[in-house]
């Protein structure tokens, strides 16, 4: 299998040294986040109170550029409304961006992603204490 035909951030391809921990966001930020980096490709996954635990997958070869021509932003436009590159976005709370999920599927999309099980971990352990189901 080629290089280009495995997923972005595979565990096939994904390593500590080529996995690169971009941003950290903790409390009391609003949303808990995490961004890694794979040459083109960026993943961030997080927790918010609205979109609950959440994962969206960014191509910058697919990004807007004003100095191409009109049909290339045009395709690029038509894979992500924003023109960011964004391809790919899953949620497990009650709105966001892209397919809701439940967390057995956001969990395999995480590893899927090649997300280390330390970096789940912490994920699921920082997320925002007010967001908690609240057993009254």
């Amino acid at each position: 299998m080629s290089e280009h035909s495995d997923p972005p951030f595979s565990k096939h391809k994904a390593s500590k040294s080529s996995l690169q921990l971009t941003h950290v966001s903790y409390p009391p930020d609003p949303t808990f986040r995490r961004e890694y980096k794979q040459g083109p490709i960026t993943v961030v996954i997080g927790y918010g109170d609205g979109p609950g635990y959440f994962m969206s997958v960014y191509d910058t070869r697919l990004q807007i550029n004003i100095e191409t021509e009109k049909y290339f932003d045009s395709a690029c436009f038509s894979v992500d409304i924003d023109g960011l590159g964004g391809y790919f976005n899953v949620y497990t709370g009650v709105m966001g961006w892209g397919t809701k999920v439940n967390l057995e599927a956001m969990d395999r999309f995480w590893r899927l992603y090649g997300i280390e099980q330390s970096d789940i971990d912490v994920l699921l352990e920082n997320r925002q204490p007010a967001s908690a189901p609240k057993n009254d």
